[in-house]
């Protein structure tokens, strides 16, 4: 459909001339563009994902654009205005669009139009000029359905999985808002928006037409799920032994709480989503609740305060583990091969944080959480734990099953211990699980002892974190290359020998570099023990056996290996007259070092798993 252009019945005022003439030519040379790339990225794209219309949608698009580009330069020579041949902007938006394919080229497009919106309103605002009046209302009018066209192109690129993700997206949207005021910031004042009101209008465009897909918003949970956690964990029991003077005795048994939420977790809060309530609003709640326990112990001194508060949160928050993985598996029907990529989002959640902690707020800016008394890892914690506790209103809604099993079914697997294969497996990695505590208790207050700059703790860990996250990406390959066992003994060895660097004590490099040996640790071992139970187990009772694994592992032996930790470095630790204490980490550190070579002798020795039939 063509438009009728009204005549102007008079001529266009020198102001508005100034104001909006630059401004215009801009816009018509980048509405003229003649979309031979992206014409060609269409066809090429359309074979791929099977859709034959593609190609003519898509050039009549460009068809369309190109009339608005004529319709602008019209108005322009009317009123004695000269054309644009080139200019910088369109020059980089053309690269742009011609970089990295349809994916990318739709991205751009769809920011271009965005951001057109806002402006054609605000021109149609400021013109006197019938004629400018009317093309602004018609472009307006054809770009709704060009919005809507690029959401179904959207679509079509997410599933095929080309493009830019939702992120990277919004990032590339705030780039060119923010080109676009710049050139253009003094048409859309004219016309009333603020650079505020114009941003939120683009994000509420973008938002309408790419709208936050359910993998994205529940990467971000996880994000900020092991943000709130490793806040403060890395770092806290240096700030109780060292500021608040705890024992080691006292510093494992806050440690342990934790734990000990997470065992009593299964018997509410499944009961809570399965019966009564929203996942995501339970998730909610427990957040926002959360952050008062953490809020409190961020200045507390005394033992007995802080123990009952770390006690609360423990409770409140240690059904969020498990309920954060049940939304995710709810929600993706191929979650064998997504939930990976979504859970490796809370590893990097937890270096994200060390690193904003250690780095950005301990040395970049230390007077901003310095201010408050007490544990700065706390106050931290305490935000994010807000943060994450709104954005939950906003994940996929998922209802209440209006049905539960038993809170003990996972006790029903007890009887795998039968096998004398099993049996050996679980009580191995029941002393495994304990000797991971000496590492989340006292690698902090020992880092600090030989020789890291104050406050760096949750950053140099940062490390065993990266280090997870590269050998999660391996384990597939380990898996195949070396089977379950093979795998399971590259883990369980790692651990001695990172024990017998730290007891050695030095060069410091080694120690650092130690660190990374917590992938091999955590996932060749912990992770390919979720693997091996799933594979054990007969199908009526997995559900079963990996509540069981689950116990043991991040329940009932991080509880005991949390006291543990704490008796055994009170026993090595010395504190004299003047208060000074002592700390003799190569005999503590002797101790894991002495259970994981047992373990790891008994793991090659009897440790057989059969192939089932």
């Amino acid at each position: 459909m063509g438009l009728t252009i009204p005549d102007d019945d008079a001529s266009w005022p020198e102001a508005e001339r100034r104001l909006l003439a630059d401004s215009l030519r801009q816009f018509q040379l980048g509405e003229g563009s003649d979309g031979c790339n992206l014409l060609r990225f269409a066809r090429t794209f359309a074979e791929r994902v099977g859709d034959a219309d593609l190609p003519e949608a898509v050039a009549g698009l460009i068809a369309e654009e190109q009339r608005h580009s004529r319709w602008l330069a019209q108005v322009l020579r009317a009123h004695g205005e000269p054309l644009l041949g080139r200019h910088w902007v369109d020059g980089a938006f053309r690269l742009l669009r011609r970089t990295m394919g349809f994916g990318f080229e739709v991205a751009v497009l769809v920011s271009a139009e965005v951001v057109a919106v806002p402006y054609y309103t605000a021109v149609g605002r400021v013109t006197s000029l019938p004629s400018l009046r009317a093309i602004c209302a018609r472009v307006l009018e054809d770009e709704a359905f060009h919005l809507q066209f690029q959401a179904h192109n959207l679509s079509l690129v997410v599933r095929d999985h080309f493009g830019l993700r939702h992120a990277m997206h919004r990032a590339l949207q705030g780039l060119i808002g923010l080109v676009v005021w710049q050139q253009h910031g003094r048409v859309l004042a004219a016309g009333g928006y603020t650079f505020t009101a114009f941003s939120r209008e683009c994000n509420r465009l973008l938002l309408e037409v790419q709208p936050m897909s359910i993998r994205f918003r529940l990467s971000v949970m996880m994000l900020l799920e092991y943000m709130v956690w490793g806040a403060w964990y890395p770092d806290f029991s240096a700030y109780l032994g060292s500021v608040l003077k705890f024992s080691d005795g006292q510093v494992g048994a806050i440690y342990a709480l934790l734990p000990i939420g997470c065992m009593v977790a299964p018997f509410f809060a499944g009961q809570l989503a399965d019966r009564y309530f929203s996942t995501e609003k339970l998730l909610a709640a427990l957040h926002l609740l959360g952050a008062i326990p953490l809020y409190v112990v961020a200045s507390a001194t005394n033992y007995d305060g802080v123990w009952v508060w770390m006690l609360i949160w423990s409770l409140l928050y240690g059904p969020t583990l498990a309920l954060t993985n049940s939304i995710c598996f709810h929600h993706m029907p191929e979650a064998e091969g997504e939930f990976g990529l979504v859970r490796v989002w809370g590893t990097i959640g937890w270096i994200v944080v060390g690193l904003l902690l250690g780095v950005g707020l301990r040395e970049g800016a230390p007077h901003l959480l310095g201010q408050f008394q007490g544990f700065d890892g706390m106050w931290l914690g305490a935000g994010l734990s807000i943060i994450l506790g709104v954005f939950c209103f906003f994940l996929p809604h998922t209802p209440p099953a209006q049905k539960s099993g038993s809170p003990w079914a996972f006790l029903s697997a007890l009887k795998m211990l039968k096998d004398p294969e099993f049996a050996i497996f679980l009580g191995i990695a029941f002393v495994v699980a304990t000797e991971l505590m000496f590492y989340f208790v006292l690698t902090g207050p020992f880092l600090y002892a030989v020789g890291i700059s104050p406050g760096s703790a949750p950053a140099w860990m940062a490390l065993a974190q990266a280090a997870e996250i590269i050998t999660m990406i391996g384990l597939p390959w380990m898996l195949k290359r070396w089977g379950i066992r093979g795998t399971m003994m590259v883990g369980i060895l790692a651990w001695p020998i990172r024990y017998a660097v730290f007891a050695l004590g030095g060069p410091l490099w080694l120690i650092l570099a130690s660190l990374t040996l917590h992938g091999l640790c955590y996932v060749c071992f912990f992770t390919a023990s979720y693997i091996y139970v799933d594979q054990a187990a007969e199908p009526e009772n997995r559900a079963s056996a990996q509540g069981l694994i689950t116990f043991v592992l991040l329940g009932a032996g991080m509880v005991v290996g949390s006291w543990f930790a704490g008796f055994v470095s009170d026993m090595f630790s010395i504190t004299n007259a003047a208060g000074v204490k002592t700390v003799d980490y190569t005999k503590i550190f002797l101790v894991p070092l002495g259970l994981t070579v047992l373990c790891a002798l008994l793991f090659v020795a009897f440790f057989r798993p059969r192939a089932k039939a």
